[in-house]
């Protein structure tokens, strides 16, 4: 791979514009360890109640975390939603008219790695880069989402790991998916174009009416041999 300067973040010098509120104190563990990913423009709060996070003109995406506390979590993403803010449902029993889209099948155990899957790739800088705007394409009103993901020691097998993951899908009802690769800055040096392009044979088991974005990201926290593929897939009726 030709060398590229990357950059620690997209949003050094931005204003918080991303928020991950966790409903109730039970939340908090959850919201502690995914602060610890320590992104910049990006706020991580717990509420008690709607009057506790306010939109902002500032904001452009809220991440509500709830287990139980799911008619205060409800109240709280219908305020960011009517206010025209990107407003994403990692909640049991969500109401859908109060999200874009809402994560499906989401364990306690898991919130904290979906928080990374959504913000890495939009506040930090890639070698093909993927920002809000991009995100928002693929949530806006898609109602439903999930999170997929395999690390594996190289492109070829993190693709293989993917798809064979995606087969207890239904993919004909997917209507967007991002793929996301990932891998220390200490192997770009070892990863080419050639074993890159391997990520895009994804496409190869995907209807043709899926709209897909791919972006190519650094995540120093993986080990030297180590990549990780993310995908996002979302859709009305997934």
């Amino acid at each position: 791979m030709e060398s590229h300067k990357w950059t620690d973040n997209k949003s050094d010098y931005a204003p918080v514009c991303f928020k991950v509120i966790g409903i109730g104190s039970d939340m908090t563990d959850i919201i502690r360890a995914a602060k610890k990913y320590g992104y910049n423009g990006v706020d991580f709060l717990i509420a008690e109640s709607p009057a506790d996070c306010i939109p902002t003109d500032n904001d452009k995406m809220a991440i509500i975390v709830a287990s139980e506390n799911y008619t205060t979590a409800n109240d709280v993403a219908r305020n960011y939603h009517d206010a025209g803010i990107l407003t994403i449902g990692l909640v049991c029993n969500a109401d859908p008219k109060c999200y874009n889209c809402i994560a499906k099948g989401v364990s306690n155990k898991d919130v904290p790695d979906i928080i990374k899957s959504l913000l890495l790739p939009i506040v930090t800088d890639g070698y093909f880069t993927f920002d809000f705007f991009n995100l928002r394409t693929i949530f806006q009103d898609d109602c439903f989402f999930k999170i997929l993901y395999v690390e594996r020691a190289d492109v070829r097998q993190a693709v293989a790991g993917i798809k064979e993951a995606m087969k207890k899908y239904e993919m004909s009802v997917v209507e967007h998916i991002s793929v996301h690769l990932f891998f220390n800055r200490k192997k770009e040096n070892s990863t080419n174009l050639k074993e890159i392009s391997e990520m895009f044979t994804i496409q190869q088991v995907l209807p043709e009416s899926v709209k897909i974005i791919t972006s190519i990201n650094i995540d120093d926290t993986l080990p030297e041999d180590r990549v990780r593929l993310t995908t996002i897939i979302s859709g009305k009726h997934l």
